[in-house]
């Protein structure tokens, strides 16, 4: 008689548990909406067009939000360094995740970056509601 390990049993034990509590394909549930991006202009300075990318479930469920805001000694970065685990974490826990951009130094005085940033967030209150079902 053949032996098995305790670490294939355990891994047949875990197929056959996923077996027998999997639905049916008449009890199946309902395909999740899928987490999506949206690109979405929230101030405009002069010419310049400053975005956030806006990460939530494709629903109309209003959800509360994340706000990232990227690093780079306000010189270097942008809003697409959102580190991949906090998108994780939103899409898991259903929140919101809005990635903003902000003018950058030396071209823009803090003061006027500060500014973006205050700006983004009132952005978010005011408009997050009716844009991105934001809570």
């Amino acid at each position: 008689m053949r032996r098995i390990s305790i670490r294939s049993s355990l891994i047949l034990t875990a197929c056959l548990v996923i077996a027998l509590t999997a639905p049916s394909a008449t009890t199946a549930a309902p395909p999740q909406a899928e987490f999506v991006q949206r690109t979405l202009t929230y101030k405009t300075a002069g010419e310049t067009r400053i975005e956030a990318d806006v990460y939530r479930t494709d629903d109309a469920v209003v959800r509360p939000v994340i706000l990232w805001i990227h690093g780079g000694a306000l010189i270097f970065g942008n809003r697409a360094g959102a580190p991949p685990q906090l998108k994780v974490l939103a899409e898991e826990n259903g929140y919101v995740l809005v990635s903003i951009d902000y003018r950058l130094a030396p071209e823009v005085k803090l003061p006027e970056i500060v500014r973006d940033l205050e700006d983004a967030i009132t952005w978010i209150r005011t408009d997050g509601p009716k844009l991105f079902a934001a809570d």
